[in-house]
Parts: C-alpha cells; sequence; structure tokens
C-alpha cells in the first residue's frame, strides 16, 4: 500500500473448518488441513497465504491399572486416558501380547484365558507411536472368597475358594472382617469352620487374632480333590449395628503348599464385597430373599432343628413375639404375593398343616 493511503481490508478463508480468520487478520486453527487466506482491499487487489493446520498428536497414554491379577475366566475393564486432551485423534487399539493368557476387546475389556503373563496395551492410532500397558497374571493358582451378602443380625456361610493348576495339599490364610463381622465360634471359643467334600481328610485350625483378623491352618498328606471349588466353609456372624452398605472381605498371606513337596505359592490379597441390606420380615436365612428356604428354616426351628443361618426378628413374621408354624405360614403367603403359586402347597406337605 502507498504511504498515506487508507482502505478498507476484507479477510476469508477457503475453508473455515480448518481454520476462520478474524475481521483484523488473526487465523485460528480448527482442524488438521489446508486453507487459503485471502486478503481484499476495497479496490479489489488482494493476497493470499497458504495455512496448513497440523494435527495435535497424542503426547501421552494413561492406564487405569498397570499390573493386574486375575484367574481364568476373570474378567477386567481397562480404561485409558489420552493426553492433551485437545488431541485431534484419540482413538487406540487395544492388543495382548499373549491370548493364550489374556484376550482384550475393542473396547479395553480384558478375559482371563489361562495362567501365565502377558502385556495388554493401548496404542495411539494417531501415527504418535504412544502406548501404555497394563502387566496382567493369571493366576493358576488362587485362594479368594465371591462377593456375597447378608443383613443385620444374619449368620452366614462364606465359602473360601481354590482354584488350583497344581496339586495342593495344605494351605494358610488370613480373612480379614468389617467392624461388626465376625467368624462364629462354639462356646469354648472354637471357630467353626468347616473343611469342604473336596478335602477328604480332617487338619483345620482356625484362630482370631484380633481386630477382625482370622487365621486359618490346613495340613494334610492327602491331595485337595479338583481344581476348582470352595475349600472352606466359614460362618460369618453379622452384629444388629452393622449399617447397610458395602464393607470389603480380604483373604491375604496365602500360602498354597503344592502335593508332594516343600514348595510354596503365594499370591497378592484378594478382596470381595459384603453387601449389608436392610432386615426383611420373611428372610430368615439373610440372603436378601424371602423363598420356600425361609419358611422350612422356621419348620426346622419350631421342630427344635435350628440352622446355621437363622434371624430370630425375621422369623417372628406375624409379629406375635413368638416363632411358630403360623410364621412359615405367614412366609408362604409372602411368597405367594410374589407370584410363587406352588409353595403354599410344598410347604403344607412338609408341615401336614391346614393354614385355614
Amino acid at each position: 500500500m502507498q504511504a498515506g493511503a487508507t482502505t478498507t481490508l476484507t479477510w476469508q478463508s477457503s475453508t473455515p473448518s480448518v481454520a476462520t480468520v478474524s475481521e483484523d487478520g488473526t487465523v485460528t486453527a480448527i482442524s488438521k488441513g489446508t486453507t487459503i487466506i485471502t486478503c481484499i482491499a476495497a479496490n479489489g487487489v488482494s493476497a493470499q497465504c497458504e495455512v496448513t493446520v497440523n494435527p495435535v498428536l497424542v503426547n501421552g497414554i494413561t492406564l487405569n491399572q498397570t499390573v493386574a491379577e486375575l484367574t481364568a475366566g476373570e474378567k477386567l475393564q481397562l480404561e485409558a486416558t489420552i493426553a492433551p486432551d485437545n488431541a485431534s485423534d484419540k482413538s487406540i487399539t487395544w492388543s495382548s501380547t499373549n491370548e493364550s493368557v489374556a484376550v482384550v476387546s475393542e473396547s479395553g475389556q480384558v478375559t482371563a484365558v489361562g495362567s501365565g503373563t502377558c502385556q495388554v496395551k493401548a496404542t495411539a492410532n494417531d501415527g504418535s507411536g504412544k502406548s501404555a500397558s497394563c502387566l496382567v497374571t493369571v493366576l493358576g493358582n488362587v485362594m479368594f472368597c465371591e462377593d456375597f451378602g447378608a443383613v443385620p443380625s444374619a449368620t452366614v456361610t462364606l465359602p473360601i475358594q481354590l482354584t488350583n493348576a497344581d496339586a495342593i495339599q495344605g494351605f494358610e490364610f488370613k480373612l480379614v472382617l468389617p467392624e461388626g463381622v465376625s467368624v462364629q465360634a462354639d462356646n469354648n471359643g472354637k471357630l467353626l469352620a468347616t473343611l469342604t467334600e473336596r478335602v477328604s481328610t480332617q487338619g483345620l485350625e482356625g484362630a482370631s487374632q484380633g481386630n477382625g483378623v482370622y487365621q486359618f491352618v490346613f495340613t494334610s498328606t492327602a491331595r485337595i480333590q479338583g481344581n476348582s471349588g470352595a475349600v472352606v466353609n466359614i460362618p460369618i456372624v453379622v452384629a444388629d449395628n452393622v449399617a447397610v452398605g458395602q464393607y470389603d472381605v480380604i483373604v491375604k498371606d496365602v500360602e498354597l503348599v503344592k502335593y508332594g513337596s516343600s514348595s510354596q505359592i503365594h499370591h497378592s490379597d484378594r478382596t470381595a464385597t459384603l453387601t449389608i441390606k436392610e432386615m426383611t420380615l420373611g428372610d430368615v436365612n439373610g440372603d436378601g430373599r424371602i423363598s420356600v428356604a425361609d419358611a422350612i428354616s422356621i419348620i426346622n426351628y419350631v421342630l427344635g432343628r435350628t440352622p446355621v443361618s437363622f434371624i430370630l426378628v425375621a422369623a417372628d413374621v406375624n409379629g406375635d413375639n413368638d416363632i411358630t408354624l403360623a410364621d412359615a405360614v405367614a412366609t408362604v403367603d409372602k411368597i405367594l404375593a410374589g407370584g410363587n403359586a406352588g409353595a403354599r402347597a410344598a410347604i403344607r406337605n412338609i408341615m401336614s398343616l391346614d393354614p385355614q
């Protein structure tokens, strides 16, 4: 422009989806691509500038877990966080370095297949080469308990599971329970845990270590049968003042002894969730639902055969402060209200009682 000349300039972008330009000529990049920025004077004279907007590449990937232990068949959902937030392409590809150990879906869900170790990796698709991985170990030998539920004042059976690829003949573990939850003991203070059919011999000892920690030791010269299922059943007592909610139950300090040797197998702590629900009249076994099992439990109680899991306050279904066969009938009525039309007839046969 000549000295002293004045004019009005007009700015244009050929592809506003790539870059825009303001009235004063400020260019703002929008997305990957190329556009032509044109400046036009009032007399028609113009000038152009080719603007290329490069993509914002991924500079980092973070996973919600970098180490995981699973058992065969168990699933784990991995989640990836992409940096920076304005990366042009945030898509990733998941892969497993050994699909005989674990496979991973397009959404990052890992499924354990067989014992061993592999890396599950998330790789950016934008060509940046950025990736992150989780070391997944699928255990061939693991002791654990599954999630379970109970209500205040209930006694429920907690099965301790053992999945074993190797032959096992002995084990040791600690069970950590939340406050207000304990292992049932007899009048002499002996814990009432029992071995299951998988364990054909005796040799189980248990002791309280205080603060909700219980230790169990099993010694034997025989091999534990099978390669999966419960090996110990532990009766768990829930105090009547335990609040509704979810609590951690931990199986820790596990030691498994291989059959015919002194070789030991250890693995990390395993945590299950105990869900405490509101007590419901008729749910006398505390499993969270009213069924024919509850009515039969009341009958057994009346006959002097108190079930292991029996909530007295839940058994007084008719509210007369006495537990009788009438409460079993009232329980059946609750079942029928839920649509189980065959329950009353079943109870009649068991009790030989005409509810009318």
